[in-house]
């Protein structure tokens, strides 16, 4: 069978997505990304972006869209964004100060993650 779970991994993430405030845009074309193909099927949604919550207002019209599954038993997920001109003037106004302490905080909790994945 596969492994069991890790409720400190999955505690830890989810506490780095609420302090990355991290947001997840609804998916366009279905509920789930995965199915296991047996009777009765079990159905998740695995696959996601995660935006932060500074940049979703320049995005207002990005959509994560359901892809028809291929031979495999995942359904892939793409990404539209049609205010991209909207981002990058906001961009170019420098209207979005990135916050260097944040981002250093957000590297470690990363590195952090990644050394429990791996242990």
């Amino acid at each position: 069978m596969g492994r069991s779970l890790n409720l400190s991994l999955i505690t830890s993430f989810r506490d780095f997505v609420s302090e990355a405030e991290l947001v997840d845009i609804p998916l366009l074309g279905g509920k789930f990304t995965w199915g296991n193909n047996l009777d009765p099927p079990t159905f998740v949604r695995l696959d996601r972006f995660l935006f932060s919550t500074e940049l979703c207002p320049m995005f207002l019209d990005m959509v994560q869209n359901l892809l028809e599954k291929s031979l495999s038993d995942h359904n892939a997920i793409s990404i539209k964004v049609d205010g991209s001109k909207r981002a990058a003037k906001a961009w170019a106004d420098k209207s979005l100060v990135i916050d260097r302490k944040r981002v250093q905080f957000l590297e470690k909790e990363i590195h952090v993650l990644e050394g429990q994945i791996q242990a």
